[in-house]
């Protein structure tokens, strides 16, 4: 993934200030990428406000520290390591499905 993918996966989980919108990627274009830095402009497609960035010394990890866990590992293709909480968790939420839990599986996956 190169430093435009990840700026359009960064605003996309932002909102316009104007029309509470989520930025999608037809929103967001990179004006120029040199490595370094990153010019984009941003325009919600929704109500037309336009914003103008720049973002100067791009910094992968200073990134994928501001994103979703999802998206971190599309960045450096390392998933995080399952946590005792994780299981703990897991444990929690199918217990509390009940006896009859299978009615939560979808149909074309039972026998």
């Amino acid at each position: 993934m190169n430093g435009s993918d990840i700026i359009k996966l960064f605003f996309s989980k932002m909102k316009c200030s104007n029309c509470d919108h989520f930025f999608n990627e037809e929103d967001i274009t990179i004006l120029r990428d040199e490595g370094d830095y990153i010019v984009a402009r941003i325009y919600c497609s929704r109500c037309g406000k336009n914003v103008g960035i720049a973002l100067l010394g791009l910094d992968r990890e200073m990134m994928k520290k501001t994103l979703e866990a999802s998206d971190t590992e599309s960045i450096s293709g390392i998933k995080e390591p399952i946590t005792y909480d994780d299981v703990i968790d897991a444990h929690a939420f199918f217990s509390s499905l009940g006896d009859d839990w299978t009615k939560f599986i979808p149909q074309e996956y039972k026998n």
